[in-house]
This record gives C-alpha cells, structure tokens and sequence, in this order.
C-alpha cells in the first residue's frame, strides 16, 4: 500500500498473514525474532525506494502499537507495527478497520505537511 499526499508517495504499508507473537510450538525463538526482523528489512527497503521516511506492517491480530526507529545514515527511518483483529464480525469488525485505518492516518500525517490537505490512499499490493 501506497499511501500519497499530492501524487508523492508520504508512507508505505504491507499486510502480513502471520502472527507477530511466538509460538513456541511452531517454531524458535530465533526464527520468529529472523522472520520479524525480515519484515522490518523489507519495509525500510520500500521506504529507502519510495523516499518516504515513515512505513506500516499490518499483522492479522490485535496488538499494542510499536515504532521501530532506524537510522539509515541519510536520515531516520521508522517501522510502524499495527494489528487487527480479525475474530469479530460485522459491525465489530467494521469498526476495527476504522480504527487502524485512523493509525495508518496519523501515521502519514507526520510528514509534516500543511494544515488542509488531505491524504489519499492507494493499493499497490506486489
């Protein structure tokens, strides 16, 4: 996901299909510490091609908000990590989405941008 301001892209975001928590049935620590840090890589990556400073990884389970602040050398880069619920239905679930589209919202409205402009978002899934 593209988020843009004015054509330009301002924060990128990608939804992941994994959990974010270790399972230790499922596998080590250091590989759920490998996959998380894979994700991380991959954001700044697409920030470093997008020239944005600001990404979101989307994970399909509720979790406390969590900002990942790297410096790249040519500047500060931050890792945004959301979650959603995914078990509710209906009108629960509706709401939740409202919720985490308002984070990924705010989160592209700290590219310090003049007051009225308004933020578009468009899907680039690939």
């Amino acid at each position: 996901m593209v988020i843009c301001r004015h054509g330009s892209p301002v924060c990128i975001g990608d939804a992941k299909y994994k959990p974010t928590g270790w399972d230790e049935a499922q596998q080590s620590v250091e590989d759920a510490r490998a996959s998380r840090n894979a994700d991380v890589y991959q954001m700044l990556a697409y920030c470093t091609g997008y020239g944005v400073r600001d990404a979101v990884l989307i994970y399909p389970q509720p979790s406390g908000r969590e900002t990942i602040s790297i410096d790249t050398g040519s500047g500060l880069e931050r890792v945004h990590s959301l979650g959603i619920d995914l078990t509710g239905g209906g009108a629960e679930f509706e709401a939740a989405c409202e919720r985490l589209a308002d984070m990924v919202a705010a989160i592209a409205d700290q590219q310090r941008r003049p007051k009225n402009e308004s933020v578009s978002a468009q899907s680039g899934w690939g």
